[in-house]
């Protein structure tokens, strides 16, 4: 008999079965899957979700998701969305997944969130802001010239921002004291 390896979640686990089963069950994922315009890709402890449909879709399904989880499990997980280049390829093992810099991106953006936090990029928002049922819900973490969005890390040792100094649109780290910058 193979055990599943738990999530860590703050002090609790969540089995990645449970996880899952959570994550197919919501309206975004199914209608999604149906289409056939959704990727998963299991990523060690947790999941992307490559949504090739509405823009609307992502956001709809992380919300559900934090709602489901937040009422079953008392948990708080964090999630980042962009829309960007993808290429859906296949991998070493004969499966489906995606390259480019939008999963990329999605990435850093849900390393910038703590527990609880659904951060979306802000072509994303940009996206979404035609969509009134969206705006009670964005909070825009602010901008400095090219340079925005800063909060320090969970630990207070570092700082992150988002920056378009480059016209590429990174996430920064940097001491607080300003060193570092990377």
């Amino acid at each position: 008999m193979t055990r599943e390896p738990p999530f860590q979640i703050g002090p609790f686990q969540l089995q990645p079965s449970e996880l899952t089963k959570i994550v197919r069950n919501t309206r975004s994922f199914r209608e999604a899957e149906a289409q056939g315009t959704l990727i998963r890709i299991p990523t060690g402890d947790g999941m992307a979700l490559v949504f090739f449909d509405d823009p609307q879709s992502p956001i709809e399904c992380a919300m559900e998701i934090g709602t489901a989880i937040g009422k079953a499990l008392q948990l708080a997980v964090r999630m980042g969305i962009h829309s960007g280049p993808v290429n859906q390829i296949t991998d070493v093992n004969e499966r489906s997944n995606v390259a480019g810099a939008g999963i990329d991106l999605a990435h850093r953006v849900m390393d910038c969130g703590d527990a609880g936090h659904i951060l979306l990029s802000k072509r994303v928002a940009d996206d979404l802001s035609p969509f009134p049922r969206w705006n009670p819900h964005f909070h825009d973490l602010g901008v400095f010239g090219d340079d925005g969005m800063p909060d320090f890390s969970p630990d207070g040792k570092r700082i992150v921002f988002t920056s378009n100094r480059d016209q590429q649109g990174e996430i920064y780290v940097m001491r607080p004291d300003g060193s570092g910058q990377k």
